[in-house]
């Protein structure tokens, strides 16, 4: 009984999957076929701009930091104790050349300069009573009626060596005085030039000695970028020699947060020798008057600062300029031929940044750059040419 329930529930499944697989036939068999219809043509509407190469000066992209012309260590000259220090004695602290930043204790000094100048009194004394004695000296010996041949004995009777020590004598105690006034004044620390004050190690009440370190002093009347020049670079600029010292115009900006701060400055020299390393040429960049003491600036640009340099090349024949934005992957730009078919041109390009690109090779004369955006473009496809003769490219 159980098998044949068995066959028969077979027999079942095996009928209603060959319908099932029927119907599909049939679904699929009755099924429109969808209408071929030709492609349609698309055409594109560009605009274009001629290309003109021009003769120009065009600004070299580098970079470097901001540094001092001149950063020096303060060093004491004279023993004591430090027993006064300027305001401005601070690390940032500006001062003008001369401008007293640091006294040291000097009485040992002023008692110096009093014998120095007690022993040059004395020294004066002595001078001028051997110039006495020598002139009663001569005297006598004018009125001698046998005066003695031997020059060494006429010198000795007119005083002559006495006269000579006591004029040595006051220059040597003039000597002391001038030495004793030098290291008096040395107790006062003056600024060297005008500049700021970086790495303070000392303060009032602090013993020093010559040699110890008081701080570093940084000039800033004026400031320096060392900047990398690339051959590439260098070939495109008129770089000052070891004999000329002509400057190259040059433009420095600092970045702040969310301000770009310009300022002009010179190259005024190059290190004149390779990097072993990367074989650049080192350039230096001048800066007058950075922190605006001399005239109000919107900025300052401190020391330390992270700036990108525009050095501005010699004068360049046949540069196209064209919009960073026309340019492609592979330094490649949409034209428009002849025909007025898509073609694509791999173009060379001069070491610039910005939204401005310089073209000198892979364009020619009134090739039409095209300017408007392209939509699936490819190279051979007809386009409808606007040009637009006001657009700079």
């Amino acid at each position: 009984m159980s098998a044949a329930v068995t066959k028969r529930q077979f027999l079942i499944a095996f009928i209603v999957i060959i319908a099932a697989g029927l119907v599909t036939w049939l679904m699929i068999s009755n099924r429109e076929q969808p209408s071929k219809k030709a492609p349609e043509q698309t055409s594109h509407s560009v605009t274009v701009v001629a290309a003109q190469p021009q003769t120009l000066r065009i600004p070299l992209a580098t970079q470097g930091v901001v540094e001092p012309r001149t950063r020096i260590r303060l060093l004491p000259e004279v023993n004591g104790k430090i027993i006064s220090a300027a305001p401005a004695w601070v690390n940032g602290g500006f001062f003008h050349k001369g401008d007293v930043m640091l006294r040291i204790e000097d009485h040992a000094y002023q008692n110096q300069l009093s014998k120095a100048r007690a022993t040059l009194a004395q020294a004066q004394s002595t001078l001028t009573q051997e110039k006495a004695l020598a002139y009663v000296a001569e005297k006598e010996w004018q009125q001698r009626d046998n005066k003695p041949e031997n020059e060494a004995s006429r010198d000795l009777a007119l005083r002559k060596p006495q006269l000579e020590a006591a004029r040595q004598q006051v220059a040597s105690a003039r000597t002391d005085v001038a030495s004793a006034e030098i290291a008096l004044a040395k107790t006062r620390i003056r600024a060297p030039f005008d500049g700021i004050v970086s790495n303070k190690a000392t303060d009032i009440g602090q013993v020093v000695s010559p040699g110890q370190l008081l701080a570093e002093f940084s000039a800033i009347d004026w400031v320096e970028v060392r900047v990398p020049l690339t051959e590439r670079q260098r070939a495109l600029l008129q770089l000052p020699g070891l004999t000329d010292s002509s400057p190259i115009e040059a433009h420095v900006n600092y970045i702040t947060a969310d301000t770009r701060h310009s300022f002009t400055g010179q190259l005024v020299r190059t290190e004149a020798m390779l990097d072993e390393v990367t074989k650049v040429l080192y350039g230096v960049i001048r800066i007058a008057d950075p922190y605006g003491l001399s005239e109000d600036r919107p900025a300052e640009l401190p020391i330390g600062a992270f700036v990108e340099v525009d050095v501005i090349s010699r004068e360049l024949n046949g540069v196209i300029t064209i919009a960073q934005r026309l340019l492609r992957s592979g330094n490649r730009v949409w034209v428009a031929d002849s025909d007025n078919r898509l073609q694509q041109r791999t173009v060379e390009l001069l070491p610039v940044r910005g939204e401005t690109v310089y073209v000198a090779g892979g364009l020619k004369t009134d090739d039409r750059i095209i300017t408007s955006s392209i939509v699936d473009a490819h190279e051979g496809t007809v386009v409808d040419v606007i040009m637009d003769d006001k657009a700079e490219p």
